[in-house]
């Protein structure tokens, strides 16, 4: 029987995993996009070291070959935090710290974007004086040459070399030599702006301070220190605590205070939520561009210097522990949305061009988390929150400032109504003091003036209607716009099925019976189409916008029948409860027809939502009905839905304020406004007799 041969045993070999030097300059390059960030990211590691002051230095940078230097007076580093931090890629000491030395909240990164920094030259020397090591500091160079030669990172030795130094001082200085080209006018003067803003220029309070050495850099800074905040409209500072609750207020620029809020102004969704984010400060000033309001109001600066201010530093900036988070607040950085909001209402929302702010956030839970490239915060819940907290604070402001510009409006209409009858009167006595054919020439004069006038202004009030006509035409097709995509993907559907069948004429005799199908759904769904079409159509009738006698029931009927396709679609029954008598009223036809179709859309929106939220309520149901008393008709306009339940009620006129997830925010601000020019009221009830919204117009009889 032949002998089995003992089997070898295998002694395992240890192995680690290594790194193609490759790696260093895509790190480098990706992690950096533009050269100012890599040096950005060296000046937040001086800030994380304590130092009070850090200078760079272009050298030769407009040539090939240049360099940049770097020197701050922070704490230094010993060979040990050398290597065991400074050297280790994706990790330093500091990431295992909360606070520097001083107490500062950290803010470099993990080595990476000091990797990226590094990168930008050929040769790098590292010249470092610890704190703790007075008279000692320790030097190190980095040629990147030798990593192209070696295949992986491990391959290249560094050295770190401890010298004697008769300086007494402590701190940093890096030196990134050959640059591999040569850097434009454009690059210094992003860098200066850069640096400039990584702390809040305009922050009272500066306990570090980093600057460039370069013209560029001492204009920019002489400008920041012109601040024209004095030359402002509105300064807007709004905060959170800790527990997530807002507080805010506006004032002038001298100081007087306009506008206040507690939480509940703020958060005003049900049950006022707090914010899931950490406490911040937002502060704003907001300008008025016009020549005509800096010469009323005195200013002593003029509007191109603070055009030209706002263009270096306009915007809303984020600063994260003290330091700006790049790109927020940038030219095409809209992050807060201020242009895309400020449509709805020019006057009353500030922009990024005639804006400047800042979000403070301490963070020292650190909930916030920048992204690897150092451009942006990691977007979560906190950075929802944080930006939720932004929008409702501007909306508040925008609330505010309509409320007021109302009451002026109201104020400044009741004094102009005054100041005419008391002309009239005056004009009166004086034509009666006149000889009688004096005061004949002077009645026929004052009779055409006065005809003139009459006509200029129901000029004005034609053009005035016409634009609430525009706007209501707007509301109803942003409301029941997928009304007509559904019919129009219905017919490309059967068209595509009919066109099928067509090829082939066997087939189109064996499916004749679908094919007749498709054409009526077809046939059908144009119908649709052309009915929605023709309401908006029968709003732009321009007869409609002359004014006379109407019958208010009339006017109700014939709109009810206008919009009945829509009434259909949404499965709503109209119900009409009339006066024993006929209402009559002085108006254009358009304007009660803008009144109740705005108030009907509102009515079947909110239906529509509720239905979205997955609740199932009763058959929907619209009443409108009318009582005279004392002179005025009163329309009372309510529906069977959820009601007013997300927005106080002096808040629902606000123009581009909605709280329905396509409203245009137009439709509620149209009907105040007509009513108003009819010489009515109306008011609003968050729940009406059928348990929905309830809107009551009170018109004048004729």
């Amino acid at each position: 029987m032949p002998k089995l041969k003992p089997k070898l045993a295998t002694q395992p070999t240890s192995e680690r995993l290594r790194f193609s030097t490759a790696i260093l300059r895509l790190l480098g390059e990706e992690l950096n996009p533009s050269p100012d960030q890599g040096i950005l990211e060296l000046i937040k590691n001086s800030y994380d070291a304590d130092a009070k002051r850090c200078t760079v230095e272009l050298k030769g940078v407009h040539i090939k070959g240049g360099s940049i230097v770097l020197k701050d007076d922070g704490i230094g580093m010993t060979s040990e935090e050398i290597r065991n931090g400074w050297l280790i890629v994706g990790d330093s000491m500091k990431s295992r710290r909360e606070t520097s030395p001083s107490g500062r909240l950290l803010v470099g990164s993990k080595g990476l974007g000091r990797l990226g920094a590094l990168r930008l030259g050929r040769k790098v020397e590292l010249t470092t004086r610890p704190k703790s090591e007075p008279g000692v500091q320790y030097r190190m160079e980095i040629d990147w040459a030798d990593f192209e030669q070696a295949r992986v990172v491990e391959d290249v030795e560094l050295s770190v070399i401890r010298e004697k130094t008769p300086l007494e001082s402590h701190g940093t200085e890096i030196t990134i030599s050959q640059l591999p080209s040569p850097w434009t006018k454009i690059d210094i003067k992003r860098l200066a702006r850069a640096i400039l803003l990584l702390r809040d220029p305009f922050a009272d309070e500066q306990k570090f301070h980093a600057s460039l050495k370069a013209e560029e850099f001492e204009e920019l800074e002489a400008l920041a220190r012109e601040g024209y905040f004095r030359e402002c409209e509105f300064h807007l500072v709004a905060t959170l605590d800790d527990e997530g609750r807002a507080s805010a207020e506006v004032c002038s620029a001298s100081g007087k205070q306009l506008f206040a809020a507690k939480h509940s102004d703020i958060s005003t969704d049900k049950d006022n939520p707090v914010y899931e984010t950490p406490a911040l400060t937002f502060e704003m000033w907001e300008f008025k561009l016009s020549g005509e309001w800096f010469a009323a109001q005195l200013k002593q600066a003029t509007l191109g210097a603070v055009r030209k201010w706002l263009e270096q530093f306009g915007g809303v900036r984020l600063y994260h522990r003290g330091v700006r988070v790049w790109p927020y607040g940038e030219k095409k950085n809209d992050w807060l949305d201020m242009n895309l909001r400020r449509v709805r209402h020019p006057e009353l929302r500030p922009s990024t061009n005639n804006s400047l702010g800042c979000v403070r956030v301490d963070d020292p839970r650190s909930v916030f988390q920048l992204k690897t490239d150092r451009l942006g915060i990691v977007e979560g819940i906190a950075f929802d929150e944080l930006r939720r907290f932004t929008d409702e604070v501007m909306e508040w402001m925008a609330r505010e400032r309509l409320k007021d510009r109302d009451k002026r409006k109201k104020a400044a209409e009741e004094v102009v109504r005054k100041e005419k009858k008391d002309a009239e009167k005056r004009v009166d006595e004086a034509i009666l003091n006149l000889p009688p054919q004096q005061r004949r020439d002077v009645q026929k004069a004052v009779a055409k003036l006065q005809s003139a006038h009459e006509a200029e202004v129901e000029l004005k009030n034609e053009t005035a209607q016409l634009y609430f006509t525009l706007g209501t035409v707007g509301t109803t097709a942003a409301a029941f716009a997928h009304q007509t995509k559904s019919p129009i993907e219905m017919i490309r559907t059967d068209a595509h099925t009919l066109q099928s069948y067509l090829r082939d004429p066997k087939e189109f005799a064996l499916f004749r019976e679908e094919s007749s199908v498709a054409a009526g759904r077809i046939l059908l769904q144009a119908d649709a189409i052309y009915s929605f079409s023709s309401v908006t159509l029968h709003l732009l009738e321009h007869e409609k916008r002359h004014p006379r006698n109407h019958s208010v029931h009339e006017l109700i009927d014939e709109t009810v029948k206008l919009l009945r396709p829509y009434f259909d679609a949404r499965e709503t029954t109209v119900e009409r409860d009339y006066a024993d008598e006929t209402p009559v009223v002085w108006c254009r036809r358009a304007a009660i027809e803008a009144i109740l179709t705005n108030l009907v859309i509102n009515s079947l929106q909110a239906f529509e939502a509720r239905a979205k939220e997955g609740i199932v309520g009763e058959p929907r149901k619209i009443h409108i009905q009318t009582r005279i008393s004392g002179g005025m008709v009163a329309i009372k306009v309510q529906d069977n839905g959820p009601g007013i339940t997300k927005m106080a009620l002096d808040e629902i006129w606000i123009g581009g304020k909605t709280t329905t997830e396509k409203g245009t925010g137009l439709g509620l601000t149209i009907v105040k406004n007509v009513v108003e020019e009819l010489r009515g009221s109306v008011q609003a009830e968050a729940h009406g007799d059928l348990g929905g919204a309830s809107f009551t117009i009170n018109l004048p009889i004729k």
